[in-house]
This record gives C-alpha cells, sequence and structure tokens, in this order.
C-alpha cells in the first residue's frame, strides 16, 4: 500500500491540531448593532438560521448574542405571565 494514501493513525483529539481556526471559521458574517431591537435580531437569526449573531459598533465586536439568550428571553417572559396569571387567579 502506498504510505501516501493510506490513513495515518491519529487519536480523535488530535485531528483538529494542524488546522488553523481562520481555515474554518466565518470571514463574511452579518451582524446587527446594539442599537436594534432584541426581536429584530431574533428576526434574523430565525430567518437565515443563524446560532448566533455578532453585535457591533464602531466596527468593533461587543458582544453576541445566541439561541440561547433567546431561550432565556422567553423561558423569563413565560414566568412573568405564569405569575400574573396566579396573581390574577387567586
Amino acid at each position: 500500500m502506498n504510505p501516501q494514501v493510506e490513513p495515518k493513525a491519529e487519536k480523535a483529539s488530535e485531528v483538529g491540531e494542524d488546522i488553523p481556526i481562520e481555515m474554518v471559521m466565518q470571514k463574511d458574517v452579518t451582524t446587527i448593532s446594539p442599537d436594534h431591537r432584541a426581536s429584530y435580531a431574533a428576526e434574523i437569526m430565525e430567518r437565515h438560521k443563524y446560532g448566533c449573531l455578532p453585535v457591533v459598533k464602531d466596527g468593533k465586536l461587543v458582544g453576541i448574542v445566541t439561541e440561547t439568550d433567546f431561550v432565556r428571553c422567553a423561558r423569563l417572559l413565560l414566568e412573568m405571565l405564569d405569575e400574573k396569571e396566579a396573581t390574577a387567579s387567586s
């Protein structure tokens, strides 16, 4: 067997060690300004099926909004509705 064709035996943890992050990262990304409403960010993420959206101000990254952030927001809003309903029924 040709040694150049034979796969090298590597541990799973070593497979990505020699791959620079630049080769796997996205460079042309959609961003949002911190001045936009959260609902607009959610709309962009939903429409494009993004898991996160970088928040940029004056060309600098100031944060990242993620799906988890919106799940937490939904939970808090649902808890507020639950509390309101519990108060109204007592």
